[in-house]
């Protein structure tokens, strides 16, 4: 009777012996302090932020809506509303000021924003053909060099210091589509009416000055010639793009009065009669041209 063999009763004080603890065992063995709440939250925060970006995914696709689904997870995916938004924007009739009247025979220039929407363009710098150079590209473009028929090298921005000019590029002397555009202007450009509004006319190939006097014979044109053997100032400007494709039927220009072969026979008719020098250098056959008004300031 003075032991107790009961083994709960024994497990009880087990349990209480064990739970207890004294002031001496606080102190030694000190209960460790939780975090502060804001290290809690900011970890929450973390947590909350890492599993919606890993877990962030696109919705299902649904019938019909394979596209647009592509689109959302590509942007460089173009669709066919916008390209045909880009070309149709960028096709529209070209103005003076641009680096590039384009038709199908003279100088047609392509650009980097249509031509890709149906095919990429093959091993040609693409342009844009309506766009206007800065002033960063004028103001480089005018200290750089151009040869007079005379051969003096003049400053291209000389050319339209005092008042307003349309300065127009052509490609190489032997051009068919620049000689037939040649004609045009000489023909019906009038010097007196020009001269009237102020403003003035010249003509920049990228041949050899020496051509320049038989070239002029050819038309009897009026109007100033020089060259940029060099290309420096076509680049200056954004003409950049050299290219021997002559362009859709539907851009043809009404100057345009010759095909290939008459073209080609034109062109030695008129250098027999010009006396011009057949050996001379006539220029860079796949440079581009373009037209310009250009003035003070």
């Amino acid at each position: 009777m003075g032991t107790n063999d009961d083994p709960l009763s024994e497990s009880r004080s087990t349990r209480q012996c064990s739970s207890g603890s004294t002031d001496q065992d606080r102190l030694s063995n000190p209960t460790p302090r939780p975090q502060p709440k804001r290290n809690v939250l900011r970890a929450r925060r973390g947590r909350s932020l890492s599993l919606s970006c890993s877990d962030a995914t696109l919705p299902p696709a649904k019938p019909g809506n394979l596209s647009q689904q592509k689109a959302l997870a590509s942007p460089q995916l173009a669709t066919d509303s916008s390209q045909r938004t880009l070309s149709d924007l960028l096709q529209t009739s070209p103005c003076l000021t641009s680096p590039g009247r384009r038709t199908r025979s003279h100088s047609q220039q392509l650009t980097s924003l249509v031509r890709p929407a149906t095919a990429p363009a093959a091993s040609v710098t693409s342009v844009e053909e309506n766009r206007k150079p800065t002033q960063k590209q004028l103001s480089e473009a005018a200290s750089l060099l151009v040869i007079a028929e005379s051969g003096v090298r003049v400053s291209f921005g000389d050319l339209f210091l005092a008042r307003k000019t349309v300065v127009i590029f052509i490609r190489h002397f032997w051009c068919p589509n620049c000689q037939d555009y040649m004609s045009s202007i000489s023909n019906t450009v009038s010097p007196a009416a020009l001269k009237q509004a102020g403003i003035k006319l010249v003509i920049i190939s990228n041949g050899s000055h020496n051509i320049i006097q038989s070239y002029r014979k050819i038309f009897h044109t009026p109007f100033a010639v020089y060259t940029d053997p060099t290309h420096r100032v076509y680049n200056a400007l954004g003409m950049t793009l050299r290219t021997l494709d002559t362009g859709p039927e539907s851009r043809k220009g009404a100057y345009a009065k010759h095909g290939v072969a008459q073209g080609i026979a034109m062109v030695l008719l008129n250098a027999i009669k010009s006396k011009m020098p057949l050996l001379g250098k006539g220029g860079d056959v796949e440079q581009l041209g373009g037209e310009f008004v250009l003035g003070p300031g």
